[in-house]
C-alpha cells in the first residue's frame, strides 16, 4: 500500500483533496475463552460522547486529526512501530451447522496476561449458515464508546443491504495504538494489530466467512488504526478505508499493494489542518501501491462531492480520494450522533465503501 515517500503534483479541483490528506492518520474451532452467545456484559447506548477527563492519557481530537511527521512538535507519542503479526494456520471457515448464524454478538476475548477485551458482530439476516460471507471491521474514533461509529455510520443496515459480517471492535481505553497516535492504546504500546487478528480468528472460527473479502474501516482515530491494519496485517486484510484518519506508522511495508479509499476533512481546518507532510504521505502512498506521479481520474461526482482515483495504480493497488463537498461532520451520509437525525448527502460514505469493498477482494 505504501513505500518510500514521494512527492505528487496535483492539479485542478483534485489539488484540494490532495493538500486535505494529513498523512494517511481461523483457529480451528471456538475457544472456551470466547463467549459465543450471551453478551460478555452490558453494553447500553451511550447518548452523549463522554467528556475526557483533566487527566485524560491522550491528545484532543482536534490534535489527533493533525497527527502527520511534523506533529510531534505539538504531541510527543511514543511510537510502538511496526507489529510483527504472523497469519494463523487457518482452517476452512466454520459452514453449515457450525456457524452462529444471524443475530447480534457481544464476544469476549481473555488472554494469558492483560485485561478482558471485547468485540461486537452483527450478521445480517441473510446470512446463511452455508454461505461465506465478506466481513468489514468498523473502528470508532478516539475516546469514542463503539456504539458511536456503529450509529453514526449506520454500517449495521449496509451489512444488512449488501450481505456482509460487519465487526466491532473495542480500543482499550477508547483508544487504538495507530502508531505516533492515540492516547491510552500508543501510550502503552498496546498490540491492536494482533488483537484485530486474533478477532478475525474467532470471526472466522464461528461464521461462515470469505476469507479473501475482509476489509476494514475506521473513523478518525479508527481510519488511522485501519490504514496501519493495510500496514501490517495486509496477508489477510484486502482493502481499506479512512474517515478523518491519517497514517500515523513510521513504515509502512505491506507485503502487497493494499487498496484504500480515504476521506479528509476538508471542510474544517482544525479537524484536519493542511500540512506540508500531506503531500509527502499522499506521495508514500501513490509510490508504494506503484503509481507515484500518476494523474487521477475523478469516477464519482455527486452535487458537491466527488471522488478521484489513480488509474496508474492498477487493480491490485488503486487509491481512490474522495470530498464531501459538505461541512464537516462525523460520516458524510451517516447519522447524527446526538439527534439521531439522517441529512440529506451528496455522499453516502458507507455505501460507497462498500461498493469499494467488494470491487478489491484479495487477490
Amino acid at each position: 500500500m505504501m513505500g518510500p515517500a514521494a512527492r505528487s503534483s496535483p492539479s485542478g479541483g483534485v489539488a484540494v483533496v490532495l493538500w486535505a490528506l494529513l498523512g494517511l492518520g481461523c483457529s480451528a474451532g471456538t475457544d472456551a475463552s470466547v463467549s459465543d452467545v450471551e453478551p460478555a456484559r452490558e453494553v447500553a447506548e451511550v447518548p452523549d460522547t463522554p467528556e475526557p477527563s483533566a487527566a485524560d492519557t491522550g491528545p484532543a481530537e482536534s490534535d489527533v486529526q493533525g497527527m502527520g511527521g511534523d506533529a510531534s512538535a505539538d504531541v510527543t507519542l511514543p511510537d510502538a512501530g511496526p507489529v510483527e503479526v504472523v497469519a494463523p494456520e487457518v482452517s476452512p471457515s466454520s459452514c453449515g451447522e457450525s456457524s452462529l448464524g444471524p443475530g447480534d454478538f457481544d464476544r469476549t476475548i481473555t488472554g494469558a496476561s492483560g485485561p478482558p477485551r471485547y468485540y461486537h458482530v452483527h450478521v445480517p439476516p441473510s446470512g446463511a449458515l452455508e454461505t461465506a460471507m465478506p466481513v468489514v471491521f468498523v473502528l470508532h474514533g478516539y475516546f469514542d464508546p463503539w456504539q458511536r461509529v456503529r450509529i453514526v455510520s449506520r454500517m449495521n443496515d449496509v451489512a444488512d443491504e449488501r450481505g456482509f459480517i460487519a465487526v466491532y471492535p473495542e480500543g482499550r481505553d477508547e483508544t487504538w495504538n495507530a502508531g505516533t497516535c492515540c492516547g491510552f492504546a500508543a501510550h502503552t504500546a498496546t498490540e491492536d494489530v494482533a488483537y484485530v487478528s486474533t478477532v478475525l480468528d474467532e470471526v472466522q472460527a464461528s461464521w461462515c466467512v470469505d476469507q479473501k473479502r475482509v476489509h476494514a474501516a475506521g473513523l478518525s482515530n479508527g481510519g488511522m488504526m485501519a490504514l496501519r491494519l493495510g500496514c501490517e496485517l495486509s496477508e489477510r486484510i484486502a482493502s481499506v478505508a479512512s474517515v478523518r484518519g491519517n497514517l500515523g506508522v513510521g513504515a509502512c511495508a505491506p507485503s502487497r499493494p493494499v487498496p484504500v479509499w480515504i476521506l479528509p476533512a476538508t471542510a474544517d481546518a482544525a479537524l484536519a489542518p493542511y500540512s506540508s507532510t500531506s503531500e509527502v504521505t499522499l506521495g508514500a502512498l501513490l509510490a508504494g501501491n506503484g503509481c507515484a506521479g500518476a494523474a487521477p481520474e475523478v469516477v464519482f461526482t455527486q452535487g458537491a462531492a466527488s471522488c478521484s482515483e489513480y488509474p496508474a495504480c492498477g487493480a491490485a493497488g488503486v487509491v481512490r480520494a474522495c470530498v464531501a463537498g459538505e461541512a464537516a461532520s462525523d460520516w458524510p451520509g451517516g447519522t447524527n450522533w446526538f439527534t439521531r437525525e439522517t441529512p440529506e448527502s451528496d455522499l453516502d460514505a458507507s455505501s460507497e465503501m462498500a461498493d469499494f469493498f467488494a470491487a478489491h477482494p484479495m487477490p
